[in-house]
């Protein structure tokens, strides 16, 4: 797959628009193309596994979100078992008097955080980043301190000599920056031991799945968490497409550029779609029809895994998992 930066090139040249404003803009175009044709279709490449440990008598597994939409299975490799998903409302309620009880969890619901890992006892808080260009983003904190009081403040990033929250955290609730930055955020607490978020570059928060597990596990169990990515649009010059659209893709933000810069609407709506051929090469629809006729061709003949959850909770978790 083209990167991002050739992508929008391409496609500049072709409609002759090469300088840095108007590439921002096919950009833009590239990405609604890309997020068009990520929604046609349940692609197989938009599904990931992660591999995640848990100790006795822990009730939470926090994972990174930032690429998560929502999580399809958990599998306990250690007990050959599935655990059934429930909607943190309905998981709350329904297994109250087992979320303290010890033995193999059965259930499992989300719960989304900002925060990966909070203070081991009550600390100030180092925030850095890693690059020495960032000097003037604002990182914003959210807490409570020992005795339950609400707490915030703005530190201003210093590049990659760390600064110092004037509060002292027992909680850590939120954290966020003011803009993007050229590198990614790190805060920590007790002297630099606990890492508590990390905040990517082009992000303005940090994203962390929290999964409840009822009943606490009463030995250590490896789980395989399987998850369905949430789209995520293309900003830095060597991103690059998950889906192998790039031909679509280009035939699409073209059209669009043609609108946006020449006013050539006849010229875009035969880019668009051939009515009389559905499956034109040359068309933005017909590239698009081609791929899932591709993919449907391939899934056919490949044995499909079914997640193990309760009939009736698979609507209620569909509405209920969160995305990010």
């Amino acid at each position: 797959m083209l990167p991002f930066s050739l992508l929008k090139s391409q496609t500049g040249n072709k409609v002759g628009k090469t300088e840095s404003a108007s590439l921002s803009i096919i950009g833009d175009f590239i990405n609604d193309r890309y997020e068009d044709i990520w929604g046609r279709f349940n692609w197989p490449f938009l599904y990931g596994r992660v591999q995640k440990s848990c100790v006795a008598d822990n009730e939470y597994m926090v994972i990174d979100a930032r690429d998560l939409d929502y999580i399809v299975d958990i599998h306990d490799r250690t007990n050959d078992y599935h655990l059934n998903p429930k909607s943190p409302q309905r998981g709350g309620r329904e297994h109250a008097d087992e979320q303290d009880s010890s033995s193999t969890p059965n259930v499992y619901w989300p719960e989304q955080t900002s925060i990966k890992t909070q203070p081991a006892s009550a600390s100030q808080l180092t925030i850095e980043s890693s690059s020495t260009s960032d000097t003037s983003q604002t990182v914003r904190i959210w807490g409570r301190d020992a005795s339950g009081n609400e707490l915030t403040e703005e530190k201003t990033l210093t590049g990659t000599s760390a600064v110092t929250s004037a509060n002292t955290y027992t909680t850590i609730d939120k954290v966020s920056k003011s803009d993007v930055t050229d590198g990614y955020i790190t805060i920590k607490s007790n002297a630099g031991v606990v890492t508590n978020a990390i905040i990517d570059a082009k992000e303005y928060e940090a994203t962390y799945l929290k999964i409840h597990l009822v009943r606490r596990p009463n030995s250590a169990i490896e789980y395989t968490i399987t998850y369905k990515r949430k789209f995520r649009r293309l900003v830095n010059d060597n991103d690059t497409m998950l889906i192998s659209c790039d031909t679509a893709v280009k035939i699409g933000a073209y059209a669009d550029a043609l609108r946006k810069f020449d006013k050539n609407y006849d010229a875009a709506r035969q880019l668009e779609i051939n009515p009389y051929v559905p499956d034109d090469h040359t068309t933005y629809e017909g590239q698009v029809t081609q791929l899932i006729a591709k993919y449907e061709q391939w899934a056919d003949t490949l044995a499909q895994g079914v997640p193990h959850v309760e009939k009736d909770e698979i609507d209620e978790v569909s509405d209920n998992l969160t995305s990010y």
